[in-house]
C-alpha cells in the first residue's frame, strides 16, 4: 500500500503539561502511516514536524515499517529525551535579538530594514493586541488614565510579549521589537516611579517577570539600543500622529530616556545579553546607509 522506503523523523511538541505553560520537544522514527495516526489522535495540543530521510538499508525499514506500531512509537516518543522547541528546522536555537529604545527612537524602521533579510524573522511589538483586548483598547485606556490602567495594561504587556519571546521561527535569527526586560525595566519602573502605579502593583508585576525569566528560556543573544535624544523622539511623534500618542509630553520621553541610560548604559539593571548602541537621531537615509554598513554586527555574524 505505502510504496515509498522513507523513514519518517517526527517531532511531537507537547505545549501544556500539567496545566503549565512548557513545551517539550520528543523525537522518534518510524513508517509513515503511524505518524499519520499519531497526528489523527493527538489533535489540536500537538503538532507534529516531519523529516524525511532515505533509511540505510532495507532491512531497517523493513524492520520498521512491520513492527512499529502506532502506540510503541508514542510511548518511544514520550520516554525519549526532550528539549526546548525553537522552531527551526535544524534544532538549533536561533540567535535572539531586541530592538530597544524610546518611543520615536527609529524601531519600526530598523525591523522594516532587517525584514527584509533572508535569515531574519522579525517579531512586531503587539500592539494590535493592545488595542484589542477582546473588544477592550488598553493602549488607549492607559494613555488616557494610567494612574487607574496602568497595572492592567502592564500586565497584559508581560503576557504578550511572553508570546513573542516563545514565537517560532524557521530562520537563523530572530528580531524582536523589544522585550519583557524593557517592559519591566523601562515601562513598569517609570510608572512606578512617578507613583502612577502603587507599590502593591508594582511587587506583584516584578514577581510576575521574575517568575518568567527562570521558568522561559527568553535570554538574548544582541540588544540593539537605538539611542535617540527626547527632543528628536518628541518630534517624531508629532510628524506620525498616532492617536494614543497624543499628547505624550517630552518630560515622559525624558524619563524613559533616562531609564534607558540607566539600564543599558549604566547597568543599574540585569541585561540579558551584549548590548549594541546606534545613534538613532539621524535622518533616515543616514540611519539606512548605517544599518547597511554594520549589519554583519547588528545580525550577530561579524
Amino acid at each position: 500500500m505505502y510504496t515509498q522506503s522513507w523513514l519518517v523523523t517526527a517531532y511531537i511538541i507537547r505545549i501544556s503539561v500539567g496545566g503549565q505553560p512548557t513545551m517539550l520537544l520528543s523525537k522518534f522514527q518510524g513508517f509513515l502511516p503511524c505518524v499519520a495516526v499519531c497526528r489523527r489522535f493527538l489533535g489540536p495540543t500537538f503538532s507534529l514536524y516531519l523529516r524525511r530521510q532515505e533509511p540505510k538499508d532495507s532491512t531497517t525499514f523493513h524492520a520498521l515499517s512491520c513492527h512499529t506500531s502506532p502506540v510503541k512509537m508514542l510511548s518511544q516518543a514520550f520516554s525519549s529525551g526532550n528539549g526546548h522547541w525553537n522552531g527551526q528546522r535544524t534544532g538549533k536555537k536561533p540567535v535572539t535579538i531586541t530592538i530597544e529604545g524610546n518611543i520615536g527612537s527609529g524601531k519600526t524602521t530598523l525591523m522594516e530594514f532587517f525584514s527584509q533579510h533572508e535569515d531574519v524573522t522579525t517579531v512586531d511589538e503587539p500592539v494590535q493586541k493592545w488595542r484589542n483586548a477582546r473588544g477592550h483598547n488598553l493602549f488607549d485606556l492607559m494613555y488616557r488614565d494610567p494612574k487607574r490602567w496602568s497595572f492592567t495594561f502592564q500586565s497584559y504587556v508581560q503576557l504578550t510579549m511572553l508570546e513573542n519571546h516563545r514565537t517560532q521561527v524557521a530562520t537563523p535569527i530572530k528580531m524582536m521589537e523589544r522585550s519583557v526586560y524593557s517592559a519591566r525595566y523601562i515601562f513598569v519602573e517609570n510608572m512606578h516611579q512617578t507613583s502612577m502605579m502603587s507599590d502593591p502593583e508594582f511587587t506583584v508585576l516584578d514577581e510576575l517577570f521574575q517568575w518568567v525569566i527562570s521558568n522561559h528560556d527568553i535570554g538574548l543573544d544582541r540588544i540593539i539600543y537605538l539611542r535617540t535624544s527626547p527632543e528628536q523622539c518628541y518630534e517624531r511623534i508629532q510628524r506620525r500622529c498616532r492617536t494614543e500618542e497624543e499628547g505624550i509630553p517630552l518630560e515622559y520621553l525624558k524619563a524613559l530616556h533616562q531609564l534607558y541610560e540607566d539600564w543599558l548604559v549604566g547597568k543599574k539593571y540585569p541585561i540579558p545579553g551584549s548590548v549594541m548602541v546606534l545613534d538613532g537621531s539621524a535622518p533616515l537615509e543616514d540611519m539606512l546607509k548605517m544599518y547597511r554598513a554594520k549589519q554583519d554586527s547588528i545580525l550577530c555574524q561579524g
